[in-house]
């Protein structure tokens, strides 16, 4: 906590990770008074009160603000003593809707908000009423927003035009489960754009809320079944055995067209080629036209591709087949290799003979992918041992650096010194170091500790990107952190925790480090993920940032 304090209030970076930081490590709730005290000063910058103000993502609504505080933040009273102009950061200030929405308010504050809620125009009103979190106004006031919004903001909407119309049809969406709301939230889907509710509607809708609201007027069901945005058993039914499999074919042939020739934006890709793969892949029936799709060599490789993945996520042993078969037509080779990642990713028994087969292959990216996957597989005998040193001679670093990594898990620790080597040299490059510091996180962490200290100071390079407007960090200092993760002593999470406030990890460690803090006060938490599992994680992780952006 000493530290938000003594960082100056222009390293903005450095206070944004520590806010969000200590909002999440703080479980207990012992540093809301320091938080607010952020959050309320003119003087620090928007981006850093806002990161305070979106704590509320992780446990809403957690602010609840008091009359006072919420009459400084919405500008009735002065922030502080001596509050002026000149001493606040220039940049934008908080809506309204950001303050009642996000921070939430407690019952003294009830009345203030009336009178501010009561002068403000109905646009902001109706967005208050539709972005609202669960809990963070009481009872009483949102019963004051919707009745003032049925009574009064919502004629006054309906004459602004399509952005009213949108604003109106969003508090139906919200309030949907009020009596006669679900009239209007038909009556406005109607005329919403297909992208529109595919967007920023169905995903608000529960499974059976979306077949009731597509197929509330015969317009809107017509659009959702052209768009296939209905469920596989309405589709058939809408459509039939033989008209569902001829839309399904066109789809798809229409998206390979646009591949084809769309480097020159002659053909726009059809919308629907996604969830149309997705029914090709759930309808049983529509395995054979997914089969007829897969093989031709008239279809688009990447339209291809979508398939395979499709076919890969429903039936894994079909699609090794496939890819067996496959191998012997050099046009398939990207799909193959496509398919053969996925596998090692994640690898299962059943992929071994897969990876026997490119193990023994003379691609360099096979043989990788081949590696990796039975080394997930905890591969082990003579066979193995003896092919992986005639790989260590490979004329490519990196089958021969994940070659010695295998000979170490088979137990021969001499193996250790080139991953040793690779980690410290500069002149291999940043993407070779990298992965000798991953395995030496994975098979010789705890005698690797120094290494693993030295390569979290990584800078990053002209290659690493940073993610959400944020500074990069190094794939060489990732790596590490990853490593120190699993090891988990006091030492090393405090160094995890200042690469960390330093932006020198990634920001998926806030997880974390979270559970670190859980697991101490003993809630369940799931383990350090292994780096086998480390690639749902990070799918997962950002899936929920994809959410609250």
């Amino acid at each position: 906590m000493s530290l938000l304090r003594s960082t100056p209030l222009h390293d903005k970076w450095v206070r944004q990770r520590l806010v969000r930081l200590i909002g999440r490590l703080d479980t207990a709730g012992q540093h809301q008074s320091l938080l607010r005290s952020v959050l309320l000063d003119p003087r620090e910058t928007y981006d850093v009160r806002d990161a305070v103000m979106r704590l509320a993502h992780w446990r809403p609504p957690w602010l609840k603000l008091s009359r006072e505080e919420f009459s400084r933040l919405a500008g009735r009273t002065p922030s502080y003593e001596g509050d002026d102009l000149l001493s606040r950061q220039p940049g934008p200030t908080f809506t309204l809707s950001s303050v009642l929405c996000e921070a939430g308010l407690d019952e003294d504050s009830e009345e203030l908000a009336r009178d501010v809620l009561s002068a403000a125009t109905p646009d902001t009103r109706a967005r208050i009423l539709h972005d609202q979190r669960p809990g963070a106004l009481t009872p009483s006031l949102m019963e004051w927003l919707f009745l003032k919004w049925w009574e009064e903001d919502r004629h006054h909407l309906d004459k602004q035009g399509d952005r009213g119309h949108e604003l109106n049809g969003f508090v139906a969406l919200e309030c949907r489960n009020r009596p006669g709301m679900w009239d209007l939230l038909t009556q406005w889907a109607r005329n919403w754009p297909t992208d529109h509710l595919k967007w920023h509607v169905l995903p608000r809708l529960s499974p059976a809320e979306q077949v009731r609201l597509l197929t509330s007027h015969p317009e809107l069901h017509q659009r959702a079944v052209a768009e296939f945005l209905l469920p596989l058993r309405e589709l058939h039914a809408a459509l039939g055995t033989e008209g569902l499999s001829r839309a399904l074919r066109k789809v798809v042939l229409a998206e390979s067209l646009a591949l084809v020739v769309n480097r020159a934006n002659i053909v726009e890709r059809p919308e629907p080629f996604g969830r149309a793969v997705k029914v090709l892949g759930e309808w049983g029936a529509a395995r054979p036209l997914l089969y007829e799709l897969l093989c031709s060599f008239d279809v688009d490789v990447e339209a291809r591709g979508a398939l395979l993945m499709e076919l890969f996520a429903r039936d894994r042993a079909a699609a090794l087949r496939w890819t067996f078969a496959a191998v012997s037509y050099p046009d398939n080779l990207p799909l193959v290799m496509r398919a053969h990642q996925l596998a090692a990713r994640h690898p299962r028994p059943e992929d071994r003979p897969l990876f026997l087969r490119w193990l023994r292959d003379e691609d360099v990216h096979g043989q990788l992918l081949a590696m990796e996957g039975l080394m997930g597989l905890g591969e082990s005998g003579a066979g193995w041992r003896d092919r992986l040193t005639f790989l260590a001679r490979s004329d490519s670093p990196r089958v021969r650096l994940n070659a010695a990594a295998g000979l170490v898990r088979e137990g021969l620790h001499e193996w250790l010194e080139p991953l040793r080597l690779v980690a410290v040299d500069e002149s291999p490059g940043a993407t070779l170091r990298s992965e000798a510091i991953r395995w030496l996180g994975v098979l010789d962490a705890e005698a690797s500790r120094s290494l693993l200290y030295r390569a979290l100071e990584t800078p990053p390079g002209p290659g690493d990107i940073g993610g959400f407007g944020a500074p990069p960090a190094s794939d060489e200092a990732n790596e590490a952190a990853w490593a120190l993760n699993r090891l988990g002593t006091p030492e090393d999470l405090a160094r995890l925790l200042d690469a960390r406030v330093r932006g020198q990890c990634g920001w998926y460690f806030d997880d974390e480090l979270e559970n670190h803090v859980l697991r101490q006060e003993g809630r369940s938490r799931p383990p350090p993920p292994s780096y086998w599992e480390r690639g749902d994680l990070l799918e997962f992780a950002q899936a929920a940032r994809d959410r609250e952006e």
